[in-house]
């Protein structure tokens, strides 16, 4: 696993512009907007622990992942002949579950690019809870809204999950 060391909350733009750089290495796509990016790492907790009441989080884009990974988790499935629905469903519902992301995330050290709160980062929450599933979520969400390609969210996709899942 990757190291601890940092746990996101510093708030300088050098060590924003470093998790950016990271994340983009991370996902093998690099971004036209890096402030879409900047919104997917950002936690809510880690604005309110800045006073950035009114800033961007990452709550909308993971929404808007959620709903791709499930659009890509079913056209795997039934490319790879999965029929029935409740047998779609089943399969589906394990994949994307964001305890599952929040694993396939951690394998990857995704947690070292997201700006944490303090308590967060204190509490190394990524290792504990579906946080590091959300924050794939809203990184999938960024790279739909930035490339508008659902083939790039495919290709960052798996990067995270069994090759079996994704191919």
């Amino acid at each position: 696993m990757g190291s601890n060391k940092s746990n996101g909350s510093e708030g300088s733009d050098e060590s924003t512009t470093l998790k950016i750089i990271k994340t983009e290495g991370l996902l093998g796509y690099k971004f036209k907007d890096k402030d879409i990016l900047k919104r997917a790492l950002t936690r809510t907790a880690y604005n309110n622990d800045h006073n950035r009441y009114d800033s961007l989080d990452q709550e909308p884009l993971a929404t808007i992942g959620d709903a791709v990974i499930g659009f890509l988790v079913i056209k795997c499935l039934t490319a790879n002949g999965v029929k029935t629905p409740r047998d779609i469903t089943e399969r589906k519902k394990d994949l994307v579950s964001r305890e599952h992301l929040s694993g396939f995330s951690r394998s990857k050290c995704l947690q070292e690019c997201v700006l944490w709160g303090k308590g967060e980062g204190r509490d190394k929450i990524w290792e504990k809870r579906r946080a590091l599933g959300e924050c794939l979520e809203a990184i999938v969400g960024a790279v739909y809204l930035d490339s508008k390609e659902i083939d790039d969210c495919e290709m960052v996709l798996e990067k995270f999950l069994p090759r079996n899942c994704l191919e």
